[in-house]
């Protein structure tokens, strides 16, 4: 394993994939990384290589979302209809909503992670199964967020129409009017220089996670029983006595902690003194 890949903040999908199946052993290609994203147990991001518009949003979940009953007389003679309006700008998916945005558009350039909750997560999914034609809702529109931060991507493009915003120059005798350009929500991250990439810190957290997973074993996670303890310990007594080794020997602790380093499973002194103590009353019981 290079020990140079520390160095960097971010890795591709090719070395993000080839550093997991490294470290775990196991075979991982970036199809899986794709999954692992879609199942929320891996955050991609996108490496923006030109400067890029977005415009910060906040995101609620659709059983979050506030609505206005607004209520109107129609007809001759005329009858009463309510409709409940959402008190937010529009639905992403089933599952989310845009409550409001800014209206300033920003330009960055650089690494942001992906939000999964748009087009974006339609596109990943295309990228698993490109032989199938999933279409991609056009209102949802791209995600990405940094830190508590989540952004919308946004296309400019330049109006053409008479009725277009008009600016002037801040000289005053410059009266050449331009046409500012405006924004509206982007829909593919295609229509951007950017690349799929991986943070250093999201793959070290994501091979920390499988590798603290606990044993889906459930023997493994009962205490040891009196019994048991007891014959382990006999075990114990036995291997010290056919290796000649006295317990109760002052500083014999030292010693059998450097046996357990050698073998790469190295115990505290505190362990080893505490285990050795209890060697000769459980040597006592079974021997009577």
């Amino acid at each position: 394993m290079s020990k140079l890949w520390k160095l960097k903040s971010w890795l591709s999908l090719d070395e993000g994939a080839n550093m997991i199946s490294t470290v775990l052993g196991e075979p991982v290609e970036i199809k899986d990384l794709y999954r692992f994203a879609l199942d929320g147990h891996l955050n991609l991001s996108v490496n923006f290589v030109n400067l890029t518009p977005f415009k910060k949003v906040t995101v609620i979940k659709a059983e979050d979302v506030q609505y206005k009953t607004i209520t109107c007389k129609l007809g001759n003679p005329s009858k009463t209809l309510e409709t409940r309006v959402p008190l937010a700008e529009h639905r992403i998916s089933k599952s989310h909503w845009v409550k409001s945005s800014s209206k300033e558009c920003i330009k960055v350039k650089g690494i942001y992670e992906l939000a999964m909750i748009g087009a974006e997560r339609r596109e990943i999914e295309q990228l698993i199964y490109p032989e199938l034609d999933l279409s991609i809702p056009i209102f949802s529109g791209c995600y990405i967020k940094d830190n508590e931060n989540i952004y919308q991507l946004q296309s400019l493009y330049k109006p053409e129409s008479t009725s277009a915003q008009i600016a002037y120059d801040e000289d005053p005798s410059n009266s050449k009017p331009r046409r500012l350009p405006h924004t509206t929500s982007a829909c593919s991250l295609g229509d951007y220089e950017c690349d799929l990439v991986l943070r250093t810190s999201e793959v070290t957290r994501f091979i920390q996670a499988l590798q603290d997973e606990p044993s889906s074993s459930k023997q493994d996670d009962k205490p040891l029983g009196a019994r048991e303890r007891n014959t382990l310990l006999t075990l114990i007594g036995a291997l010290c006595n056919q290796l000649d080794i006295n317990p109760t020997t002052r500083g014999v602790t030292t010693s059998i902690q450097a046996m357990t380093e050698l073998v790469g499973a190295p115990l505290s002194d505190d362990s080893i003194r505490n285990i050795l103590s209890q060697v000769p009353t459980a040597l006592e019981k079974r021997q009577k």
